[in-house]
């Protein structure tokens, strides 16, 4: 297997910057349980990075992104409640049911393009609410990037955001690829259209991935209450301490509260208190561009061959001949996405990640290894 899969951006290690930020903590005996000073200063980081006062975002840091969508959603949803999410959603097929196992909060299953859900969920879904023999639906959860490698406009976002408020419910960010989103967004000015996707879309509760984009192991809870409906924030006259207070047992009841939370901290500093989530995004969606390219090219030769789905982040679906995939991954390492596929053939469709570190020679690489077996 060459040196660089294409599994998963997870496959990629960590970036060197993160390593060194985690040493730097050093030796000295620190407060747990996120009283520290750099924990401190990854909130007032996460605040700086939407534009907002450190009082204006609430922010937890937990191991994975599943703790910080479980957490995010059942620290304000209750077991008669229920959230609205793709098929593909990471809540739905990649969190082993711990939204619904561990908290009792139903997903229900709206019908999506390409990954992405449609505004017209709100029409269908809010007679529920009066309903007492359906759970509630008081959110909706949206994958940016999606689990298929596409991406909501910021125009979508805000459309989704907007019908949130309307219609009294909570909208839900799972942003374990957001990072990747934002730049290819605005490769100008990936900061502000990260706000725009978030904060000024109408976004209550998010999650900030780091793993994927060049952290060792760690996510972001972020909680908007200036965009949640007043259910949740309980009548409260000042409700951001109440709402810390809260997330923070649901977090501690969810076993993801870390002790030594300045390690965790330590990667958001490192990653998002610079450009470096800019730089490792940007590369990873350069590549994922390079590889669609080469594909593009092999796919009007040949019949078998075939992109997925627009390719708008760092990932690539690629429908392929079924015989050529053993040999494939064992040289380049990656995952079936489907053994069985659309079309007459059937062939199975390989998900292809790139990541922080992918290199033009890694891609040219998987190219020339598919070239040579449409070649025959």
């Amino acid at each position: 297997m060459s040196q660089r899969m294409f599994a998963s951006d997870n496959s990629a290690p960590a970036s060197p910057e993160v390593i060194q930020a985690m040493a730097e903590v050093g030796s000295a005996h620190r407060y747990s349980y996120g009283a520290d000073e750099l924990s401190f200063q990854a909130q007032q980081t996460v605040a700086d990075l939407l534009g907002l006062k450190p009082d204006d975002a609430i922010s937890v840091l937990v191991p994975n992104g599943t703790g910080a969508n479980v957490l995010g959603l059942s620290s304000f949803l209750r077991p008669w409640d229920g959230v609205i999410g793709s098929p593909e959603s990471h809540i739905t097929e990649d969190e082993c049911g711990a939204l619904e196992g561990l908290r009792g909060v139903k997903i229900y299953h709206a019908p999506s393009k390409n990954g992405k859900l449609s505004v017209d969920i709100y029409d269908t879904y809010l007679p529920w609410a009066t309903n007492l023999h359906r759970n509630n639906p008081r959110a909706v959860s949206l994958t940016q990037t999606t689990e298929l490698g596409t991406r909501y406009s910021i125009e979508e976002l805000a459309d989704f955001g907007r019908r949130a408020r309307d219609s009294s419910m909570i909208l839900h960010l799972d942003g374990a690829r957001i990072a990747n989103a934002a730049v290819a967004t605005n490769p100008e000015d990936p900061r502000a259209a990260l706000r725009a996707m978030t904060r000024d879309a109408g976004v209550g509760i998010m999650s900030l991935g780091a793993t994927k984009n060049g952290g060792l192991s760690c996510d972001i809870l972020v909680v908007l209450p200036q965009n949640l409906p007043d259910w949740a924030l309980e009548g409260d006259s000042a409700p951001w301490s109440v709402l810390k207070l809260k997330i923070q047992r649901s977090q501690k009841q969810g076993l993801s509260l870390f002790s030594k939370n300045r390690y965790l901290a330590a990667q958001v500093l490192a990653l998002y208190g610079t450009d470096l989530w800019v730089h490792n995004a940007a590369n990873a969606n350069t590549q994922a561009a390079r590889l669609e390219r080469g594909l593009r090219d092999l796919e009007a030769k040949h019949l078998r061959i075939r992109v997925m789905y627009p390719v708008q982040a760092n990932g690539v679906w690629l429908q392929m001949p079924g015989e050529w995939v053993k040999s494939l991954q064992e040289e380049f390492g990656f995952y079936l996405w489907e053994p069985e596929g659309p079309g007459p053939f059937k062939d199975p469709v390989a998900r292809l990640m790139t990541s922080w570190d992918t290199e033009e020679a890694d891609v040219d690489r998987l190219l020339e290894g598919i070239r040579k077996r449409a070649q025959g």
